[in-house]
């Protein structure tokens, strides 16, 4: 069941691999998980130390793009 937050759709992942050591789990341009992520959990850095958020909102994930 799907919560009132949730985006059902292609993440639209850089490059999804089974091998974790070559995927990329950073987000597309065109993903519906940019700028649509929640200011709940107040992180001001990404994954990389990056600053959130960039652009309107916060990305979705461990990167912002």
């Amino acid at each position: 069941m799907a919560g009132p937050n949730d985006i059902v759709a292609d993440h639209r992942f850089v490059l999804v691999a089974r091998d974790l050591r070559e995927a990329d789990f950073r987000l597309q341009r065109g993903s519906p998980a940019l700028d649509s992520g929640t200011i709940a959990v107040p992180r001001l850095t990404d994954h990389t130390g990056k600053t959130r958020p960039v652009g309107k909102g916060r990305d979705r994930g461990a990167y912002e793009q």
